[in-house]
């Protein structure tokens, strides 16, 4: 499905999209949906980087606590055997 919307660009934006679209052989249209597709994936792309992130820091924090408990337990697990 599509849907018609009008908007207003200034001059130079306007500009630079008729240059693309030439440079593509697109219409203005295409070229604003392919922007607009792209921008989605760009944040989408960072949110999951930011997590990533997020998720590691976790992990190296588990295993900062895993690695204490298992140094107060494994002498005693040693000396039991």
């Amino acid at each position: 499905m599509v849907v018609r919307i009008t908007i207003s660009l200034p001059n130079n934006v306007c500009d630079s999209v008729n240059e693309m679209v030439a440079e593509r052989d697109i219409s203005r249209s295409h070229l604003i949906a392919e922007l607009i597709q792209a921008e989605q994936t760009r944040i989408v792309e960072k949110e999951l980087a930011e997590g990533y992130i997020a998720l590691a820091e976790e992990h190296r924090r588990f295993a900062d606590v895993a690695v204490s408990a298992a140094s107060e337990i494994w002498p005693r697990y040693e000396q039991s055997t």
